[in-house]
């Protein structure tokens, strides 16, 4: 009856795996998916759909992939490498937008539209894929003291 919970359902450890595949996967899908449909608009249209969920995808990425690297160190270390990522990242993105600022060939609403499929699809894969995953927060553990 108080049987030991496993610490996921798939038998691993590393939960960071599970849930960036979840999320990076329909993400990746639906920027196809949308590349491909605005190709029929214009090769353009298609360009700034991966401009704009490059972007995306470039963003969200991050934080799991850091999660991933440096889930064994120390709490503290791990604190300064997340605000030290999240600066890297907005760096990185500023000179992602100031190099596509005067590009005549970007088309702004298949580039938003790259960045918003993105950005939904990977936060319905990242749900689903940690409603999967079924990590319990609490251990029904046998009482040693106090019975």
């Amino acid at each position: 009856m108080n049987a030991r919970v496993p610490p996921v359902a798939e038998g691993t450890t590393n939960p960071v795996g599970p849930l960036l595949r979840g999320a990076a996967v329909p993400a990746l899908g639906a920027v196809a998916v949308l590349t491909l449909v605005a190709l029929f608009s214009s090769p353009s249209a298609a360009m700034s759909v991966l401009v704009g969920g490059t972007m995306a995808l470039v963003a969200l990425a991050v934080g799991p992939l850091l999660h991933q690297l440096c889930r064994n160190l120390d709490p503290n270390l791990v604190l300064g490498l997340v605000v030290f990522a999240y600066c890297t990242v907005i760096v990185l993105l500023g000179i992602g937008y100031a190099l596509v600022n005067d590009a005549s060939w970007l088309v702004g609403g298949f580039a938003g539209g790259g960045v918003f499929v993105v950005a939904a699809a990977w936060t319905i894969g990242q749900m689903r894929a940690a409603s999967k995953l079924r990590q319990p927060l609490y251990l029904d553990e046998e009482r040693t003291a106090g019975r």
